[in-house]
This record gives structure tokens, C-alpha cells and sequence, in this order.
């Protein structure tokens, strides 16, 4: 009697699957138990809150402000670092001016009071001359001290340097224009042959120009 390949066929693939399955059954039911497990571990859990705890907020103290750290960097200077000492060379330069034109207008008003005497034109015009010459030495020395120190910081004892040629240059305009006054007086009055007057506000301006000559 002949078989039929396709039933022994069938045969051998059912006793294959046989041997695996009681090959793979171990496996099988660790699985089974691993899974029970995991059913039952997640089940025992409480579910998680889905909002976010608060975090807890700093306690805020009032303490008083610090000062900046210092970063080194200089503040700006102005634009016109040495404008308190251009001030006083501007005013020294118009003290000059005026003491030149003084000069200038006693050359003329002495020619015109003392024609016939010129020792005493040349006398006066000596302490004048000597005078104008303070303005000029004062402007010339602050101008050569703000050279020297124009690049350095601004204090009282160099301001004070400063003053000292002002001051002087105006003690030599007030005498120069002292003399004035006493000439003009004099020839108002018709008194030129009595220079009283006219010899005390000379001598205090020969005696203010020596002073400051020497200083």
C-alpha cells in the first residue's frame, strides 16, 4: 500500500511542534509569572499627583544697599579740565591790556602837562613804564606755570599761585590809575606846581612795583 507524502509530512511538522512546545513551556510560564507580577506590583502602586510641587520661596530681608564694587575705571574728566586756570590767565591777559593802554595814555597826557620839564615827565613815565612791566612778568609766569601743571589735577595751592599774579597785577592797574586820577586832578585845579598829590601816589606805585619785582 502506497503512503501519501503529504500526510507524512503533516505527521512530522505536528511532532516538531510537539518537541517545541514542551521545549519552550518553561520559558512560557516564566513569562506568565513574570507578567502576573508586574499586574499585581502596578496595581499595589498609588497613582502620582500630576501637579508640580511649589518650591519653597526664598524669605526676603531688608538689608541695606551696597555699594558698587569699585571697577577701576575713572569717571570721565570735563572737557575743559583747566578752565579755573584759563580764567584767571584771561583775566591776567586783560589786566595787561588795560595797563598797556594806561602806558600808552600817560606817554601822551605827561607830554602835554610837563613840555617844559622833562625830567619829570621821564620820572613818571619811569614808574609807570615799571609798573606796566609787572602785568607783563605776572602774565608771562602764569602762563609758563600752566604749562607745568595743566595736565595734573586742579588744587587750591596751584589756583593760589594763580591769584598771587592776579592780585598783583591788579594792585598795579589800581596805583597806575591813582596817578591818574591825582595828574588829572591837579590840572583841573591849576595846581601842577604842587605835586603833593601827584609825588604820594607815585611813590606808592614805585614802592607796590618794587615790592612785587622782587617777589
Amino acid at each position: 500500500m502506497k503512503q501519501n507524502p503529504w500526510r507524512q509530512r503533516l505527521l512530522l511538522l505536528s511532532a516538531i511542534l510537539i518537541v517545541f512546545g514542551f521545549l519552550t513551556m518553561p520559558l512560557g510560564l516564566l513569562g506568565l509569572i513574570f507578567g502576573l507580577y508586574c499586574l499585581w506590583y502596578g496595581l499595589q502602586l498609588k497613582p502620582e499627583s500630576t501637579s508640580r510641587p511649589e518650591r519653597a520661596r526664598p524669605r526676603q530681608t531688608m538689608s541695606r544697599p551696597q555699594s558698587m564694587p569699585s571697577t577701576g575705571v575713572r569717571p570721565p574728566l570735563p572737557e575743559d579740565r583747566i578752565a579755573e586756570y584759563r580764567s584767571r590767565i584771561r583775566e591776567l591777559e586783560s589786566l595787561e591790556h588795560q595797563a598797556d593802554r594806561r602806558l600808552a595814555g600817560m606817554t601822551e597826557y605827561l607830554n602835554q602837562l610837563f613840555a617844559d620839564s622833562q625830567i619829570t615827565k621821564d620820572r613818571y613815565l619811569d614808574i609807570v613804564r615799571k609798573a606796566e612791566d609787572i602785568t607783563d612778568v605776572n602774565l608771562k609766569k602764569a602762563r609758563t606755570a600752566l604749562a607745568m601743571f595743566a595736565d595734573g589735577p586742579v588744587t587750591p595751592q596751584r589756583l593760589e599761585i594763580l591769584d598771587g599774579y592776579v592780585q598783583s597785577s591788579r594792585e598795579m592797574l589800581a596805583k597806575i590809575d591813582g596817578v591818574v586820577t591825582e595828574l588829572m586832578r591837579a590840572e583841573q585845579s591849576d595846581q601842577l606846581r604842587n605835586t603833593q598829590h601827584i609825588e604820594e601816589a607815585m611813590n606808592e606805585l614805585k614802592e607796590t612795583a618794587r615790592y612785587y619785582a622782587q617777589s
